[in-house]
């Protein structure tokens, strides 16, 4: 199959068979590897990450934070995703500003992000999170399939995350809670996602060499898919110092199954996440890669 007609055929699979074609780009898919790794679990979701998840999570960090991803998506084809986050802390809030990018032969968009986090009680941490798209198909054939050549749009998120203990957290999110029509003709909106989820830090006393363990996992709500409820749950092992740390992940969401490691070095954090989609043949392999800069 020609390349250009192979990545046409996944953006009609993942978006018109999958879920309504105008609310395809306001599902958030951005993100570092930690996050991805973790099998895109919002909850588990800290600083830069939650920009592109639960909002309320940018709330977590207390120093300056930025970070950038970058992932080839789908072996052999030319399809790429970008993100960028940069948190910055307050007295009262934290704000989070962010990119997101998704790029292919035959079509793109980018989405523009404004997050703002609060604590309205010392146990609670809410986030409101505003996005704007500018998406593009450059394929004649999708245009006369009725997909708008070019569309824009807005959205509206929240987020809360609620500290049962100091290492117990739950977390409620709404995606799109509210959305601009998407549509030339007619009216469509943003598909809607509620998520529930918590995460739990454990410190293992009889393994010395890991300092802890994140468990993670959440249950979803798509208010416009055939599979309305999608869970996913994560896993991340954390060993060494607070400046120096190898870590481990691995995960499943939405057919995807992840694993990847990650490095702390004073502030700076690598990381790496392999994807494997078990619905996509051949070529449902993809990568993250992603570096984090906190100024501890």
């Amino acid at each position: 199959m020609d390349q250009k007609l192979k990545i046409f055929y996944i953006f009609m699979c993942l978006t018109v068979f999958s879920i309504n074609r105008s609310h395809a780009s306001f599902i958030q898919t951005g993100g570092s590897a930690r996050l991805k790794g973790m099998g895109d679990v919002s909850v588990s979701a800290t600083g830069v990450d939650a920009i592109f998840a639960n909002p309320a999570g940018i709330l977590r960090v207390r120093s300056l934070e930025a970070g950038f991803a970058y992932s080839p998506l789908y072996t052999g084809l030319n399809i790429q995703k970008n993100s960028f986050g940069l948190v910055l802390p307050f007295s009262s809030l934290n704000i989070g500003l962010g990119w997101l990018n998704f790029d292919a032969d035959i079509y793109s968009e980018n989405t523009f992000i404004f997050t703002g986090a609060w604590k309205p009680v010392p146990q609670m941490y809410v986030g409101v999170k505003y996005r704007f798209l500018i998406q593009k198909i450059m394929l004649t054939e999708a245009v006369s399939e009725g997909i708008d050549e070019n569309l824009t749009g807005h959205c509206i998120d929240i987020g809360i995350i609620y500290k049962i203990k100091e290492f117990l957290h739950f977390g409620i999110n709404a995606d799109s809670l509210l959305s601009s029509n998407l549509a030339r003709e007619g009216t469509e909106y943003a598909e809607r996602i509620f998520t529930a989820g918590v995460s739990y830090r454990y410190m293992p006393a009889g393994i010395s060499f890991v300092r802890y363990l994140t468990f993670a996992g959440e249950l979803s709500y798509h208010s416009e898919q055939e599979d309305r409820l999608v869970p996913k749950i994560g896993l991340e092992s954390v060993s060494g110092s607070e400046k120096l740390s190898l870590i481990l992940r691995t995960g499943y969401g939405r057919n995807v199954i992840s694993l990847g490691p990650g490095i702390l070095f004073y502030g700076i954090t690598v990381d790496y996440a392999y994807l494997y989609n078990i619905k996509i043949e051949d070529i449902g392999t993809s990568h993250v890669m992603s570096v984090k800069y906190n100024a501890f």
